[in-house]
């Protein structure tokens, strides 16, 4: 990339030249046909004056004394004209060498600026990741050489302040399962870039294996924080669901595991290792069963106590594209505004009926039945995204206490 970069930038700079100095050598005729014509104007317009007194002094308009001295004026004139030109000529031609030095000198400067404040840097250790990663995946690189290329790449990274370098120091660290190290690069990148859910999944999964893998609230809150904007997100999905299952919580892992599964494409190799998963799971939650002669409840196998029914329509004012995406779910009307239930549709599929339960919550503390007064939403969303952006459509409901019959009645009309 690095040699591509610079080819480049050398035929940009050639051409640059050539555009400075090569009307410059070119010049030469141009600039002595000017003069030659500058001298013929001259010529041609001392002739006319001459014209124009001998008329004169025929008319007896000038004496000859008068006559004399005006044509010895005209002439010291002409030669004055010429001998400028000729001079002007010479100083066109020694022009040519600052010029060229000009040129030069720019093409040395722009070098020196763009390797001090250019990405040059930057360029290069994207390169070397770039190197270090195909090497890895080849499998024909002995780990000597892999030790080094990472120990020079991590040596760059660490001078850095550019963002996007710290990314690649942070999955450096990962890799060599520092993950404490990668976890304290990550924070400080979700300070920078708090709007960056790829940052915040990648700093919770750090943090987790840091801490021994042990949930903790901060780290339930960064969660909360990033499902409320991507419900489907399958590295925390999975994270919740292995820390459930860790923890010998089975009924919330196949919860978290089925979530998941409905992020997967039908048919594929993910899908069948989940439902294999949940399958052995499942049986695990019936062995539990029989050893305590205790009822185990598995999420979205039960139907719930406390349900919403929402009736969701489309105003005639709205203008919406049919496959845009429609997100409808309740969240704690006071409180954090993570989903609590959420169903995704498109607006083709308008209107409709569902029914919101704590079997569609993304985490198993935070479902329906857990807040005592709760919202609807309803929102066509053109991007796909739950968090509300400009150009949406939405609608929300007032306040209501969940029950096992509660029902909502939502229009989309309102563009934000």
């Amino acid at each position: 990339m690095i040699t591509e970069f610079i080819i480049l930038a050398a035929i940009l700079l050639l051409i640059a030249m050539a555009i400075i100095l090569l009307p410059v050598f070119s010049s030469r005729g141009r600039k002595v046909d000017m003069g030659a014509e500058r001298k013929a104007l001259n010529v041609a317009g001392y002739q006319q004056r001459m014209s124009e007194l001998e008329e004169e002094r025929a008319d007896e308009r000038l004496t000859q004394p008068e006559f004399d001295r005006l044509v010895t004026e005209l002439k010291l004139a002409l030669l004055e004209d010429t001998a400028g030109a000729k001079s002007r000529i010479a100083s066109d031609s020694s022009a040519k060498l600052p010029l060229v030095v000009f040129a030069v000198l720019l093409a040395i400067l722009a070098v020196v600026m763009y390797s001090k404040i250019g990405a040059i840097n930057d360029a290069a250790a994207a390169n070397k990741w770039q190197a270090l990663s195909a090497a890895q995946q080849s499998g024909n690189v002995s780990p000597q050489k892999l030790a080094r290329m990472t120990a020079t790449l991590q040596t760059e990274l660490k001078d850095s302040d550019n963002p996007g370098n710290l990314y690649l120091l942070s999955s450096i660290y990962m890799q060599q399962e520092q993950y404490a190290d990668a976890a304290a690069i990550l924070k400080q990148l979700v300070t920078q870039m708090p709007s960056d859910m790829t940052v915040a999944t990648d700093y919770v999964q750090a943090e987790y294996l840091a801490n021994d893998r042990q949930m903790t609230t901060h780290l339930r809150s960064v969660i909360s924080r990033i499902l409320s904007v991507d419900p489907d997100q399958p590295t925390l999905l999975a994270l919740l669901a292995m820390d459930s299952f860790s923890n010998n919580d089975y009924a919330e892992a196949v919860g978290y595991w089925k979530l998941l599964q409905r992020t997967a494409p039908a048919n594929s190799e993910n899908a069948a290792l989940l439902a294999n998963t949940i399958r052995y799971v499942e049986g695990l939650i019936a062995q539990q069963e029989a050893s305590t002669g205790e009822e185990v409840v598995v999420l979205e196998e039960t139907t719930p106590e406390i349900s919403i029914t929402v009736s969701v329509s489309l105003a005639s004012t709205v203008n919406a594209s049919p496959s845009d995406t429609v997100f409808v779910y309740a969240r704690a009307h006071n409180g954090p505004k993570m989903p609590l239930a959420i169903y995704k549709t498109t607006v083709d599929k308008l209107p409709l009926q569902i029914t919101l339960d704590d079997s569609m919550a993304m985490m198993a503390n935070m479902s329906i039945s857990r807040f005592d007064s709760v919202e609807v939403v309803a929102r066509i969303s053109p991007s796909g995204q739950v968090a509300p952006a400009p150009g949406d459509w939405e609608s929300v409901s007032e306040a209501i206490t969940p029950s096992a019959n509660s029902k909502v009645v939502l229009q989309l009309s309102h563009q934000l």
